[in-house]
Order: C-alpha cells, then structure tokens, then sequence
C-alpha cells in the first residue's frame, strides 16, 4: 500500500506497524469517515523463514455530513447571531480537524 511506512522486503516493526494503523484510523476519522475500521489484522510469522505477512483490511464506511442546525436554550441571543460563529453547514462533510 502506497505510503504506508512497510513494505515489502522491510524488517517487521511491531511499533511502527501500530503507529501507522492508529495514524488511517486517525486520518480516515478526520476526513468524516467515523465508522472507519479495521476488518482484518492480521501478522503471520514463519520463524523458519525469517518473514511475515501482514493483512490489513480498512472499511471506511460512509462520510458524515451536517444537517440543519437548530439553536436552543438561549433565548437572549437570536440565531442570526449565533450563526455567525458557525464554521459548517448542512451538506458539508464533518472533519475533525482543520
């Protein structure tokens, strides 16, 4: 997989290996795509041979969007006002980060 710090041929690193799947999941989940997963992990070592083989499944699910937005609970200040600090809107795709 493009990117991802293992490749064939490298020496197994189960630390790196950790960091990179936390680091799709993390990435996938800033994106919008809450559901993000993992379906099948798997390392099989031969001892024998001195390798393995990883297999890593991702299923990113759909993307979350914003629906309408409705103010409650604060009477004094009118939604034109609260609006304005609003950094989405219906239909755009929930991120995480910025």
């Amino acid at each position: 997989m493009e990117g991802f710090p293992i490749a064939k041929g490298d020496r197994l690193d189960q630390e790196i290996y950790e960091n990179a799947k936390r680091d799709l999941q993390a990435a996938a989940v800033g994106l919008g795509y809450l559901d993000a997963d993992f379906t099948k992990r798997e390392i099989r070592v031969d001892i024998e041979e001195s390798s393995a083989e990883v297999a890593l499944v991702f299923q990113t699910g759909e993307k979350y969007y914003f629906g309408d937005v409705a103010f409650s609970g604060a009477p004094n200040y009118p939604p034109s006002f609260l609006g304005r600090f609003m950094v989405f809107g219906p239909g755009m795709c929930f991120r995480s980060r910025r």
